[in-house]
């Protein structure tokens, strides 16, 4: 007898064996959709409040979230990556302070650093923005761009003009501008290399000396046994490893590096550039040729 059922048989086997949405799927479900939310947030630097706005429905495919669920899960992320930066971090590692403009607002970051697989680590811990810095002596940067920027414009800038023109420094003053210039092209060059990767704490002695030799002034701010240098006696004994003057430390020296002791690596060969070389580039290249000659004559 044909059955009395509206239901087709399709019908009847996919609502008895089709599967159910368990709570791992749905768990499942959702720390996508939030993890793509976060990802999507804080790559572009965007505000948590887009996942509830219409306009992002409309273009994109992520489902949507509130606010306040965002945030929340943000929150817990933080916390994670805390707790792993704390895990990952040993006992004893270093603080690295660096500080940068952005437009008319400064930064200063906090950074771990630490050895990891004979590999040097950086973790930033803080990042908050901070004050003006008082204009003093050793502010000359502003200087520095102010004068090399007049010398860009200089030649475009008419002398029809007497406005212009009464406002403009004389042949007298625009020599000892130059000069001046040119004396701040040595700090800017030894500022920006102090800046860049790999540069060891000897560089950072030999454009000091350097700097110190050609321009006196500066010694009491930079020398070996300035102020700014916390420990000049192990200051010293890291100079004289760096320079491959093994034989010249003692033994008290010796103990107090012994920490620092590392699997020697091969060093990668630097590639010349085209480019000319600034003061600190000059500086450095001179004094690894000395090295590398005092190693090929060594017994002479």
């Amino acid at each position: 007898m044909r059955s009395s059922s509206t239901f087709t048989t399709k019908q009847v086997c996919s609502y008895f064996f089709t599967r159910s949405a368990t709570n791992k799927t749905s768990l499942l479900s959702i720390s996508a959709t939030v993890y793509c939310w976060l990802d999507f947030v804080t790559e572009y630097n965007l505000s948590f409040s887009l996942c509830e706005s219409p306009t992002t429905d409309k273009y994109t495919y992520m489902k949507r979230i509130c606010t306040e669920t965002l945030l929340k899960y943000a929150v817990l992320v933080t916390n994670e990556v805390e707790n792993a930066i704390s895990m990952f971090i040993p006992r004893k590692f270093g603080i690295m302070i660096d500080g940068w403009s952005f437009h008319s607002e400064h930064y200063a970051a906090v950074f771990a650093v630490l050895e990891h697989d004979q590999h040097s680590e950086k973790v930033l811990l803080a990042l908050a923005p901070i004050v003006d810095v008082l204009r003093q002596a050793t502010r000359w940067g502003s200087t520095y761009k102010m004068i090399d920027r007049y010398f860009e414009l200089r030649d475009a800038m008419g002398t029809d003009d007497d406005d212009i023109v009464s406002v403009l420094p004389t042949h007298r003053q625009e020599n000892r501008l130059r000069a001046l210039l040119d004396l701040f092209r040595d700090f800017q060059s030894a500022t920006m290399k102090l800046q860049e990767q790999g540069v060891t704490l000897l560089d950072v002695r030999y454009i000091f000396d350097a700097l110190v030799e050609k321009h006196p002034v500066v010694d009491d701010y930079l020398s070996a046994d300035a102020t700014i240098v916390k420990d000049p006696a192990f200051e010293e004994e890291y100079v004289l490893v760096l320079a491959d003057k093994y034989e010249e430390l003692t033994e008290d020296q010796r103990l107090m590096l012994h920490p620092f002791e590392t699997v020697p690596v091969a060093a990668a060969t630097p590639t010349c550039s085209g480019h000319t070389q600034g003061f600190a580039d000059q500086v450095l290249s001179a004094r690894k040729k000395q090295r590398s000659a005092k190693k090929e004559f060594g017994g002479v």
